[in-house]
């Protein structure tokens, strides 16, 4: 007989993480920090808005409530769901990571998000994702023209905002 293989195991990927952006704020140093996040969120720089959507995840998810409190009270939620219709794929990569990030986690927040417009901005974005996704499958044109960060991008999306549905669904009671 000869010796047992030893078993490798790939750690698993946090359910509740979005894609990484280098230098995204994880933490605020006072309670003036909110309100400039919240005002590069509408930035014309798509750097600039990508940096502070995955800053408002990272903020929504860290442990300290009063920054959650901050951000919330200052409409942080509004703003996300506006950016959903943003041009920049990857805007509403992080934007629709933090809005699944935080209903996932905060049951009240759930309900905010299902009273701001939100399935009307799911609507709105399901076209894109829809045409986006069946190129992907027939590898077409379509398809063809996203290439592998775009493909990624469309998948994220589209993962996010599935989740966001479920967890909305499973929270949110019918009104």
């Amino acid at each position: 007989m000869g010796k047992a293989q030893k078993r490798t195991f790939k750690s698993r990927t946090n359910p509740l993480g979005t894609a990484t952006v280098p230098g995204a704020a994880t933490a605020v140093e006072s309670k003036d920090d909110v309100p400039v996040l919240l005002k590069k969120l509408s930035s014309s720089d798509a750097s600039d808005r990508v940096w502070a959507a995955a800053s408002a995840s990272n903020l929504l998810m860290s442990d300290d409530e009063t920054v959650r409190r901050m951000l919330l009270s200052n409409n942080v939620i509004s703003a996300l769901v506006e950016r959903l219709s943003d041009s920049v794929p990857d805007v509403v990569v992080q934007v629709s990571g933090a809005l699944y990030n935080l209903a996932a986690v905060d049951h009240g927040a759930a309900v905010e998000i299902s009273r701001r417009n939100i399935y009307g901005a799911i609507q709105s974005l399901i076209p894109r994702l829809a045409t986006s996704i069946d190129g992907i499958i027939k590898n077409n044109e379509e398809g063809q023209r996203l290439g592998d960060d775009g493909r990624k991008m469309v998948l994220l999306t589209t993962d996010n905002m599935l989740s966001l549905l479920r967890v909305l669904c499973e929270t949110v009671p019918a009104s």
